[in-house]
């Protein structure tokens, strides 16, 4: 009844001034305006997710995903510091940011201060993407590029982070000085590259045992120095690690190999900021990586192969369309062969506002060119010069897949409110790209959400990063690879204040 009660009011909207109905008002010059509290809204039918409805919600369609917050990522101990940031008000964003930085102390592997990245980022509120590319710089004939990780997330925060930055930064501080446990991802990261570990004394140190071996899953390690690095970091802000003395010693650890870099090139590194390239899907629109810059660009082949493929064979089994359009992505891209560990690791989240971000990061192979600056904590990551380089930033697929939520009646001068349904990233292999453009196949095809354990397995492999959160008919999941060690946390969303 009191949606026949709404209806016979709409239908008259044209007719009528104004339209009440128990919190609910048309304004003429304005639109529907909405209040949970039974009092008319000054705000306009959009949803915030703060409390106000959308008429998508009210004629029963809902949003497409529950008011809460999703953050996954490759390192247990790096989530639940993300989760956390979530828990205390902290957007998307504050979320990826608190978990790249803890990463970088507990998967230095794929993630350290020393290497670089993507991001793609989605604010419902103005409906509008970008991506923010910070890859690895190339300083000459070196063996070592340039950092562009801590660049990249300065540049994400500042545009779209709620919390301090100092807040993004404590958890990783804290787990270095403090202690955090190894665990199964990072174990997995060591062991097949020990050899590599072995060579670099401060990664040693902290992450063998006296007789060379990798510590056991479990035991607490501390990282000093990078807890010395990260607290600069937190009170001077991220432009310390471009200039001063902590600038000077990247400078001269990357000279001493034979790269061309003075401490003004190093602090003139800019992140590129750019609208994402989109790809309509039906009615759904995908959000991608730069493909001016290499990043993104493999992401883009495999989907749009797969799409194509599904719609001349709609009755195709879609791992076997997924594999093909993987092989033919390749092919068509002259992808270099993957090593077996590329140092690359993918997250995701989303925030109960309906901001979504996925990024991506690589040191350009495992442990980058395996070397800590000393008495910094910085695992610099390897030039980006060459086939394998290349391959490793085209293999970077952060997505985020949004869907029109709006419902089934456009209200006179409004437009239609995309909302995030799907953020993730693959990294490390080019199974990863497929494994998210399976993900997306399957829900554009309207089935319900599917586990990545039923991606086929010979797609991926233990060391691809495949993360995602995805949701379908109001529910969320959050997606990992089973063959790694993916985790994921959900953080319900606060109830207001009465």
């Amino acid at each position: 009844m009191p949606r026949l009660r709404l209806l016979l009011c709409l239908s008259g909207v044209l007719l009528l001034s104004g339209c009440s109905l128990g919190g609910l008002t048309y304004n003429p010059n304005r639109g529907l305006e909405v209040s949970q509290s039974g009092q008319a809204s000054g705000s306009s039918a959009k949803s915030s997710g703060s409390g106000s409805l959308s008429l998508g919600a009210l004629l029963g369609t809902g949003t497409s995903y529950p008011r809460a917050g999703y953050v996954v990522g490759d390192e247990p101990s790096a989530v639940k510091a993300a989760s956390a940031v979530l828990h205390e008000g902290g957007s998307a964003t504050d979320a990826v940011t608190a978990l790249y930085l803890a990463m970088a102390v507990t998967f230095p592997g794929a993630a350290s201060l020393g290497g670089g990245g993507a991001c793609v980022v989605y604010d419902e509120h103005s409906g509008k993407a970008h991506t923010v590319t910070f890859m690895t710089g190339r300083a000459g004939a070196g063996k070592y590029g340039i950092p562009g990780n801590v660049r990249g997330f300065q540049v994400l925060h500042s545009r779209y982070g709620k919390l301090p930055w100092a807040r993004d930064v404590a958890y990783a501080e804290a787990m270095a000085a403090t202690g955090f446990p190894v665990s199964a991802a990072l174990e997995q990261r060591l062991t097949a590259n020990l050899e590599r570990i072995r060579q670099d004394p401060t990664l040693a140190g902290e992450f063998l045992t006296a007789t060379g071996q990798v510590k056991p899953i479990g035991t607490i390690v501390r990282a000093p120095a990078l807890a010395a690095t990260l607290d600069r970091l937190r009170r001077q802000g991220p432009g310390a690690f471009y200039s001063g003395r902590l600038g000077a010693q990247i400078v001269h650890a990357i000279v001493a190999e034979g790269g061309t870099l003075s401490l003004e090139q190093l602090a003139a590194y800019r992140a590129q900021v750019e609208s994402a390239p989109s790809m309509r899907l039906d009615g759904d629109r995908l959000f991608l990586a730069s493909g001016k810059r290499r990043e993104g660009g493999f992401a883009q082949t495999v989907v749009r192969a797969l799409f194509a493929a599904g719609a001349a064979a709609r009755d195709a089994n879609a791992g076997a369309l997924a594999a093909s359009a993987l092989a033919q992505a390749r092919a068509a891209d002259r992808l270099a062969v993957p090593t077996p560990d590329e140092g690359a690791t993918g997250f995701a989240a989303l925030d109960k506002n309906g901001q979504a971000v996925a990024c991506g990061v690589t040191m350009d192979g495992p442990f980058g060119a395996g070397h800590t600056i000393a008495g910094t904590g910085i695992v610099l990551a390897a030039a980006p010069d060459g086939a394998q380089a290349l391959a490793n930033a085209a293999i970077l697929s952060p997505m985020i897949l949004v869907r029109n939520d709006t419902g089934p009646i456009l209200l006179p001068g409004s437009g239609p409110d995309f909302a995030p349904v799907l953020a993730g990233a693959g990294a490390g292999g080019p199974g990863s790209a497929a494994a998210m453009a399976y993900a997306i196949y399957q829900l554009e095809r309207g089935g319900g959400l599917t586990a990545m354990s039923r991606i086929p397995q010979g797609l991926v492999t233990s060391n691809d990063s495949v993360n995602a959160i995805a949701c379908h008919e109001g529910v969320c999941s959050v997606l990992t690879n089973p063959r790694a060690a993916g985790f994921a946390v959900a953080i319900a969303a606060r109830k207001r204040k009465s």
